[in-house]
């Protein structure tokens, strides 16, 4: 998914295609505590805060390198976040690497950080997908399916507070459309209006995909696989009206983001440590189904 003007993506609160950080999801109360310390962090959703800030990763200007070889092409992406950015203790290093196999359909993403001081980071890839092509239907019709057992039950303001066992609208464990319950009270009588919500695995280190996505009238799939513990799901749910590459406005339910990350309101688990290395990838692979 694309806008059909590049300047959207520098002013858009869709966070199409962007890398979030530090921090992704919401934190509550927009601040968190390392040891006795509190630290305050913008409250740019209501009284929480978004995807770090509203002056995120998302709006910085990384460095750019690529490198070519025969069977894959390397985009090696670098940022340094000064000590205090958005109320984010110590110098973080960052690199995101977007690998690209020229004959497996596949690309896979390497972040890589360390610090200078103890610091949350949460970082993941905020793309939206259609199988459809060029968006030429809606994401109902998408089958979805999610290796979890548990979500992030979360209160009105989208704030999570306890991991608890799937109910029957959210469980993608057997296959089933983002469609078939999109109209259900669970998901439109609150404020998420759709699939808004994160899955939670125990294993980790699983080699199964995370999630698999596929489009039966197109024949494509793609899966996910990566070693974060938790995957927010958003089924795109609120009417935008931005014109798209294919030359169609964006409606409700155009797309559908599936971002791999720690579990948001749990910030003391991925707080990392000066001298540290953090490493987690995420791999999308992609084919068509013969029908």
């Amino acid at each position: 998914m694309q806008y059909a003007d590049p300047a959207e993506f520098l002013v858009t609160n869709q966070y199409y295609g962007k890398t979030i950080g530090r921090t992704c999801g919401r934190i509550g109360g927009a601040k968190f505590q390392i040891g006795k310390k509190t630290c305050t962090l913008e409250a740019n959703d209501g009284d929480n805060n978004l995807h770090a800030s509203s002056n995120g990763f998302h709006t910085k200007n990384f460095k750019l390198r690529i490198r070519y070889f025969r069977l894959l092409t390397k985009l090696i992406f670098s940022y340094v976040s000064p000590d205090g950015e958005n109320g984010f203790p110590g110098k973080l290093r960052f690199i995101v690497i977007y690998t690209i196999y020229r004959y497996s359909n596949e690309i896979l993403i390497n972040y890589d950080a360390i610090t200078d001081a103890t610091t949350p980071v949460n970082i993941t890839n905020h793309c939206y997908f259609n199988l459809s092509g060029e968006a030429k239907d809606t994401i109902l019709n998408h089958t979805l399916e999610i290796d979890a057992h548990n979500y992030i039950s979360m209160n009105e303001q989208m704030i999570g507070y306890a991991i608890i066992p799937l109910n029957r609208t959210l469980d993608f464990r057997t296959p089933k459309k983002i469609g078939k319950a999109i109209n259900n009270s669970f998901l439109q009588d609150h404020t998420w209006r759709g699939y808004y919500h994160g899955y939670v695995r125990e294993e980790t280190k699983n080699k199964k995909p995370f999630a698999i996505l596929y489009d039966e009238k197109s024949g494509r799939e793609m899966k996910i696989h990566t070693d974060y513990p938790c995957l927010n799901v958003y089924s795109d749910n609120y009417y935008s009206g931005k014109l798209l590459s294919s030359g169609k406005e964006e409606v409700k339910y155009q797309a559908v983001c599936l971002e791999p990350e720690y579990v948001p309101f749990a910030v003391d688990k991925y707080l990392l440590k000066p001298r540290t290395p953090f490493h987690k990838f995420i791999r999308l692979t992609f084919k068509t189904r013969q029908k």
